[in-house]
């Protein structure tokens, strides 16, 4: 099963270059799952509560863990040239579009239905 978010860079130009990458689910489990097994915390990515009813994840850099993130997001399917653009904006980067598999992992009872 896949679930794909939609994406945006923002960039922020203020004192030392920082980036903020949003990306909104349909829903807020599939956003859980995502940031549990491909975008955590350790990598600067959190669930925020801006909306009840989508799931958003959010990250906040620069350096390594921005570079870290666009390759995440890039394995996950995002157009690296709409990443980081400048086409539209100075400020915001083309929206995107990351698809995530978040099949449900066999549990230990499945696994042993097969061994």
């Amino acid at each position: 099963m896949t679930t794909t978010a939609q994406g945006i860079l923002k960039h922020h130009f203020w004192g030392t270059y920082h980036a903020t990458i949003g990306l909104k689910f349909a829903d807020r489990n599939h956003a859980a799952i995502v940031h549990d097994r491909y975008l955590t915390a350790d990598r600067g990515w959190v669930m925020t509560e801006l909306n009840r009813v989508y799931g958003v994840l959010r990250f906040h850099g620069t350096g390594e863990g921005l570079k870290q993130a666009e390759r995440d997001l890039v394995s996950a399917g995002a157009d690296p040239n709409k990443l980081g653009s400048l086409r539209f904006s100075v400020d915001v980067g083309e929206p995107f579009i990351a698809s995530f598999d978040i099949t449900p992992e066999p549990t230990e009872t499945q696994i042993g239905l097969f061994a």
